[in-house]
């Protein structure tokens, strides 16, 4: 029974670690693996001087992301934008700048994160405010950005882009390993049905040559009988191995002392 049990969790095993091990096609996004500068690390790589003293980063600053080109006129414009913002504006925001040009991770980044949002990116700059999507820049977008910032300083709970992004990645994962679930639980049903089957049958088969050899009557007091008429033909055939290996040996022996 023991062995048998066995078969039936091996069988499942193998059945369902291949699901369990291939590796999905999706993947979530860690920010600290890309290539990232902050606001005033970006100004000073387009040489902009900060109009502004004393800035530093906090937690409840509005993340601007911001994917760029270096050397990008569009992109210039936005950040020498940012330079010259009133000074209520530097302890309301921060910014996290990839280089969508130079960086090829970068690069992809953008392509997936605008899917996501539904705002195509046709290029740079692809500036990211809370839920607001700026795919661009011009100086007529100067009041909305600000507008932006405004409306998600004044959130309690921030919206961040990626961390959205992660979770929709989280709900494809869930689907995709429910769809791969229910062949697999399928084809491992079949193949335990089919191993319990031929199990049985092999039982069934011993308990028909058992029943031969006890001339018609399969009875346990028979079964008892027949097996230690098994176990006694195989102890004596051992024995008589024994012996003869004991003759053969004292037939060794007596020779070599002879020759000697």
């Amino acid at each position: 029974m023991k062995k048998f049990i066995y078969t039936i969790l091996f069988v499942m095993l193998m059945t369902i670690f291949p699901m369990i091990s291939k590796a999905t096609e999706y993947k979530k996004v860690n920010l600290e693996e890309y290539n990232t500068m902050n606001l005033i690390e970006t100004l000073e790589s387009e040489e902009i001087e900060p109009k502004f003293t004393d800035y530093k980063e906090k937690d409840d600053q509005v993340t601007i992301y911001l994917f760029r080109g270096t050397g990008c006129a569009y992109c210039r414009a936005f950040l020498t934008f940012l330079s010259e913002l009133e000074a209520e504006y530097y302890n309301k925001i921060k910014v996290v700048a990839f280089d969508a040009w130079y960086d090829e991770d970068s690069s992809i980044l953008l392509g997936e994160i605008s899917s996501f949002l539904g705002e195509e990116a046709g290029g740079v700059p692809y500036i990211i405010i809370g839920e607001d999507v700026f795919p661009g820049y011009a100086a007529d977008y100067n009041e909305a950005i600000k507008a932006s910032i405004d409306k998600q300083y004044k959130e309690s709970t921030k919206y961040n882009v990626f961390e959205e992004y992660n979770k929709h990645i989280d709900e494809l994962i869930k689907e995709e390993r429910q769809e791969k679930m229910m062949p697999v639980l399928w084809n491992g049903l079949i193949t335990v049905i089919c191993t319990v089957f031929v199990v049985l049958y092999v039982k069934y088969s011993n308990s028909k040559l058992l029943y031969a050899l006890c001339g018609g009557e399969l009875s346990e007091t028979n079964l008892e009988a027949t097996e230690e008429i098994v176990y006694d033909k195989t102890t004596e055939k051992q024995e008589k191995n024994n012996n003869t290996n004991k003759k053969n040996n004292k037939h060794v022996n007596k020779t070599n002392k002879k020759m000697n």
